[in-house]
């Protein structure tokens, strides 16, 4: 491995400079020489093939011109030597501003030939300007990464003689980028770009040389074979899920479990991996021949990878009635803690047989839900019994209007009556009914009740009496005259 020189002249815009491989060193070197406007531009280099540098520049606007042929002509203020010399390629800044343009740029790309990669150590410039000038480097990859990014530099001592334009020399970035471990073992290309702005338009700046060190080295490519896709086991709420990466390591390969796609612990190998709690979780194979990892595999575990069955619904029911439970998610089995005091089916029906509690309980895949206390109740009669109506009088041999009771929870009712004030009751024969008709077949006052049963015909209720009164027809005599 051999430190590198890449000394790139931007005032020929568009050349691809081209770095050749000596016993793994890239050497480039570029002088500008001659004395005379003509000269000046053109190119020494020490060809290869291990790192190809090309310029850039972003788009022309409103911002930023690329201006050619100014040789031997106007502006003169950017002469910068005082032999009568100018760049070729100057860059022109066409509008005030106090900050940099996110497009706006010049620069290099450099492109690291596969098997090999680069580690840089520094980069300075030379710079001629005609005003006060600010000015930063990035560093990036293609896709937009942002590897290095100076501080903000302005130049405010350039010499604005027209006859004697010396430019700065030596400027070199802050922080160092030896300093920077994103930009070491570069591979692929990646850009160098500088961004420039002057506080007023109609300005211009060019940069006889710029300069870039760091080492160039051979590498072998990583040996180690990425893991299998990931699959995602059962688990109960509450226990750990195993992840297992599909099929078998490689010959010297280690597979690591990992927080993130380019965690590099040692702490969790082999092919599964128990987790318990949502989140995405990583598998890389390490190759200890090569010391080197692979890229990683990844799955996303979502709260609902654990079972979690759960019972929705009321919790009590009567002796003899009915509920209907729900169990989430869907397909599972149900189970009753006491068939004596509940019974549940396939479907959820709760059952009340005898009153007490009960747990329901809902399985799935293996996991069961928590208890779903259910409380079986006896049937309540009602506190209070009427009959309607409450009184009726009727003559003897009317038609008499059914008496009924109001009320709930009844099992079973029968019908008595009273014939001395409500001292003594005696039932009715076959009057078992909603309703009962009483006679008027004969005259006097008699009271009618109803009994009724519950909670399995151990419990009675009685109602409040009605009084029906049947009085003699009135005797009607007509006499003829």
């Amino acid at each position: 491995m051999r430190k590198i020189l890449l000394i790139l002249c931007v005032f020929s815009l568009f050349s691809a400079l081209k770095l050749n491989a000596i016993e793994r060193t890239v050497g480039i070197a570029q002088a500008v020489s001659g004395t005379t406007s003509s000269s000046l531009g053109a190119e020494s280099i020490t060809s290869a093939t291990n790192v190809t540098v090309e310029k850039i520049i972003s788009s022309s606007g409103d911002t930023l011109t690329n201006l050619t042929n100014k040789v031997g002509s106007s502006p003169k203020s950017v002469k910068y030597d005082g032999s009568d010399r100018y760049p070729e390629k100057l860059y022109k800044w066409n509008k005030s501003a106090t900050s940099f343009y996110e497009n706006r740029y010049v620069g290099y790309s450099v492109t690291i030939s596969s098997g090999y990669k680069m580690s840089l150590s520094s980069l300075s410039v030379e710079l001629a300007t005609t005003a006060n000038f600010t000015w930063k480097v990035v560093i990036e990859k293609p896709a937009g990464t942002v590897l290095y990014t100076s501080s903000s530099m302005t130049i405010s001592n350039y010499d604005k003689s027209k006859s004697n334009k010396t430019p700065i020399t030596n400027y070199s970035l802050n922080p160092t980028l030896s300093e920077n471990s994103n930009v070491q073992d570069l591979t692929g290309t990646f850009y160098v770009k500088v961004y420039p702005y002057y506080n007023s338009t109609g300005k211009y700046f060019c940069f006889p040389s710029f300069t870039i060190t760091g080492d160039v080295e051979e590498f072998a490519a990583c040996a180690a074979t990425a893991p299998g896709n990931i699959s995602k086991g059962s688990a109960c709420a509450g226990n750990d899920l195993t992840l297992t990466s599909a099929g078998s390591p490689a010959s010297g390969d280690t597979w690591y479990w990992q927080t993130s796609s380019t965690g590099t612990s040692t702490t969790n190998s082999g092919a599964t991996y128990d987790v318990s709690e949502a989140g995405t979780y990583y598998v890389r194979s390490y190759n200890t021949s090569g010391t080197c990892w692979s890229d990683a595999k990844s799955v996303t575990v979502a709260a609902g990878d654990w079972t979690s069955p759960s019972i929705s619904g009321a919790s009590s029911v009567t002796v003899g009635n009915t509920i209907t439970l729900t169990g989430s998610p869907s397909g599972g089995s149900w189970e009753s803690s006491d068939e004596t005091k509940a019974e549940v089916n396939s479907s959820g029906v709760v059952t009340g047989v005898a009153a007490g509690n009960v747990n329901i309980t809902y399985s799935k895949d293996g996991c069961t839900s928590d208890n779903h206390a259910v409380t079986v109740s006896a049937v309540v009669c009602s506190p209070s019994i009427s009959v309607s109506p409450a009184s009726a009088n009727y003559c003897k041999d009317d038609i008499a209007t059914a008496l009924f009771f109001t009320g709930s929870g009844h099992n079973a009712q029968k019908w008595q009556k009273s014939t001395d004030g409500g001292s003594s009751w005696s039932d009715i024969d076959g009057a078992t009914n909603a309703t009962y008709t009483p006679p008027t077949s004969a005259t006097g006052s008699t009271q009618y009740r109803v009994v009724t049963t519950c909670d399995s015909y151990t419990t009675t209720a009685t109602s409040s009496a009605a009084t029906v009164t049947v009085k003699t027809s009135p005797n009607l005599t007509i006499s003829l005259n």
